[in-house]
């Protein structure tokens, strides 16, 4: 009888024999099963087929399977993966698949690919002092290496002798960071009297080669200062000495005051007149110098001298100058102006004076602008102010005022208001404009009938002359008037007929048609039918052309028979008269502007001709 054995655990299976036999159930259903039988043999034989056919070649690793013997064998393919490597250093461990070579000090590690023998060579260089050695030189040297010595280790060290100062006269100090040693010479515990004098400094060595003084002024040719009788004169010089060497730069004279920038002499130069030269150079305490005259006015003060900063300021003194005219004087057509208003008998008179006395005008100084409407605002008749009602600055007959200009006020509504204003407040976005009575148009006797003024400017009023006409006003109560005295243009339809230049009969003033603009002058009838000539679309009067009676007796037509060189007249009409055998029919065109004339034969047998005639007059 066959033993048996229910495994559950494959891990408490012992090796089986190769005739061993395994007993599969496979179930088949719920309620069916199976059973089935198997060596071990087979089943070992069909893992490792399983295993085998598992096991697949990659880039890395080569899989060999022995069917034979039952074994896979798995193999590393020569430079296709990373393998860890152990890195040990006595002390500490690291297990990695990269080992890196770092410098440290006085080691430079190098690392070279050989791919001939498919390696890495790494090289290990020492960098620090190997070695080190005293320069041979010339002369007397001291060595600052003491010595090379050998450690236990197999390094060395550099022994360096110190370097000492030898006296107080030397002085050492760590600059540049401490990175120098500056070794220099303290000039303060140096006397210069500690030096031999048994062996002086030569002449070439920036000495004296003496050790007395006359000695070294030889020795280098010097003199002594002060007074002295070592230089006696200078001969052979070939460069003269320069200013600063205490000379003059040049051998001559002239050449000597050019460069010192001193003067020869002076001289005036003018053609006539006096001369500011007094002297033109005169010896003073022991040095040369010019003399020149001074400026001051005469007796009569005509002229004034003054100075001014670096300069002499000449002016006049006009009321001298007036005071010191006598007799009769001609002043060649010039004008005196800005005269005052004469007091005295034998004052001068201005034009205006002598004007206003002789027509009965209180002449007034000029105004910039005067007014053509009524100025809105509060009038003050103890400050005899006119304040506008509303802000802003003041323009008059489009003329924009500044402080203190004159201003007549003629087109008030309360004419008490009128009269002549100065602009004391010019007014602004925040302020209103106050205009005051000027001071010579203040008082009642000031605004009496008479009282005259210009306007010098604005769009309506410049050039007008205005004059107050009401008699024996008083100032803020009476009405005050003013009227055109006279103007300097001509005012528009202010001229008739009478008041132009009379010309002859048949006269007509213009500019002749083509000649561009120009003055008038007379035009001849030709040139008036240029003129006529010259319209683009009016015609004249087909009345005037057509009725001979009022036909214009320019417009003719010249009749010419047959070869004529002359023709026959020249009229204001053309009347065809029918001969035998001719009937003559006409015909008014008004649209082609065309009178149309027909000649028909009417001899018998169809002989004879027609003719048709159209006639235009323009």
């Amino acid at each position: 009888m066959v033993a048996t054995r229910n495994i559950t655990d494959l891990n408490a299976l012992t090796v089986p024999a190769a005739d061993d036999i395994l007993l599969i159930v496979d179930r088949l259903s719920a309620t069916s099963t199976e059973a089935k039988k198997i060596t071990w043999a087979n089943v070992q034989e069909a893992i490792q087929d399983i295993v085998g056919a598992l096991a697949t070649d990659t880039t890395t690793l080569n899989f060999t399977y022995d069917d034979a013997n039952g074994t896979l064998t798995a193999a590393v393919n020569n430079n296709t993966s990373t393998q860890k490597s152990i890195f040990h250093d006595g002390t500490t461990s690291s297990t990695r698949q990269e080992a890196r070579f770092v410098d440290g000090i006085g080691v430079n590690v190098e690392v070279a690919d050989d791919s001939t023998n498919d390696r890495a060579n790494v090289t290990v260089k020492n960098t620090g002092v190997v070695n080190a050695n005293n320069n041979v030189v010339a002369g007397t040297s001291y060595n600052l290496i003491s010595s090379v010595t050998v450690e236990a280790d197999g390094s060395k060290t550099l022994e360096m002798r110190p370097i000492k100062l030898g006296s107080n006269k030397l002085s050492g100090t760590f600059t540049d960071s401490n990175q120098s040693l500056t070794i220099d010479i303290d000039a303060s515990n140096i006397d210069i009297n500690d030096l031999s004098t048994a062996t002086p400094l030569s002449v070439s060595t920036g000495g004296t080669g003496a050790s007395t003084a006359s000695v070294a002024r030889n020795n280098l040719g010097a003199a002594k200062s002060g007074s002295n009788s070592d230089i006696s004169s200078l001969t052979g010089l070939s460069t003269a000495l320069s200013i600063s060497q205490g000379g003059t730069g040049d051998s001559t004279a002239s050449g000597a005051l050019q460069n010192l920038q001193g003067l020869n002499s002076v001289a005036g130069v003018g053609a006539s007149g006096e001369q500011l030269v007094y002297q033109s150079t005169t010896l003073v305490s022991g040095a040369y110098r010019a003399e020149l005259k001074g400026l001051k006015p005469t007796s009569d003060n005509y002229i004034t001298v003054v100075t001014d900063g670096s300069d002499l300021a000449l002016g006049a003194n006009p009321n001298n100058i007036l005071d010191g005219v006598s007799g009769a004087r001609n002043v060649n057509g010039a004008r005196i102006t800005n005269a005052g208003t004469p007091i005295n008998s034998n004052d001068l008179a201005t034009k205006s004076y002598v004007d206003a006395q002789t027509t009965g005008l209180d002449v007034k100084g000029s105004v910039q602008a005067a007014t053509t409407a009524n100025l809105s605002g509060t009038y003050s008749g103890s400050a005899k102010t006119l304040t506008a009602s509303g802000n802003g600055a003041i323009s008059i007959d489009g003329i924009s005022l500044n402080l203190n200009d004159r201003v007549l006020v003629k087109d008030q509504t309360d004419q008490t208001q009128n009269g002549i204003y100065s602009v004391t407040t010019l007014g602004d976005g925040s302020t209103a404009y106050v205009l005051t009575r000027a001071v010579d148009f203040d008082t009642s006797a000031e605004v009496s009938a008479g009282a005259f003024s210009f306007t010098e400017a604005g769009t309506a009023n410049n050039g007008k002359s205005f004059v107050q006409t009401t008699q024996n006003p008083v100032l803020d109560t009476t009405n005050l008037v003013f009227s055109v005295f006279g103007e300097t243009g001509i005012g528009v339809n202010s001229l008739a007929n009478d008041k132009l230049q009379q010309t002859t009969q048949a006269t007509v003033k213009g500019r002749a048609a083509g000649v561009g603009t120009g003055n008038v002058s007379d035009l001849s009838a030709d040139q008036l039918i240029g003129v006529l000539n010259a319209a683009s679309s009016a015609t004249l009067n087909a009345a005037r052309v057509s009725d001979p009676a009022t036909a214009d007796t320019n417009s003719r037509v010249a009749v010419f028979n047959g070869s004529d060189v002359s023709a026959t007249g020249t009229r204001r009409a053309v009347r065809f008269i029918a001969g035998s055998n001719v009937t003559i029919s006409v015909t008014d065109d008004s649209a082609n502007e065309e009178v149309e004339v027909t000649i028909a034969s009417t001899a018998s047998g169809g002989g004879g001709a027609s003719l048709g005639l159209a006639i235009a007059l323009g």
